[in-house]
């Protein structure tokens, strides 16, 4: 039975597996290397990680309003996959903000 169990969990979040880059720099973009990133986003990801105004925000604030604050004339490879790795969550996060009142 334990067997079964592990073996779907490992077939429902295979497709994790393959997004772990996209999600790592979502969740920790200043501590993504960007030559791992894809090149539409590395210059974007440069320029976050060395704006200490930014950097500062990113402790202060939640990921969704980081991103959301963001210029998007700056950062519209970074804003883009921001919005796509959210949507991946979205009936998730939906759920818990319904229970949290």
């Amino acid at each position: 039975m334990l067997q079964n169990i592990q073996d779907e969990f490992q077939r429902r979040f295979c497709d994790f597996r393959s997004h772990e880059q996209d999600l790592m720099m979502f969740a920790s973009p200043f501590e993504c290397d960007p030559k791992c990133v894809p090149t539409v986003i590395q210059l974007e990801l440069i320029e976050l990680q060395e704006s200490s105004e930014l950097k500062s925000a990113f402790r202060d604030l939640s990921l969704e309003k980081l991103y959301s604050s963001l210029p998007a004339s700056t950062y519209p490879a970074l804003r883009k996959h921001a919005n796509r790795m959210v949507s991946l969550f979205g009936s998730t996060y939906i759920c818990e903000r319904r229970f949290q009142k």
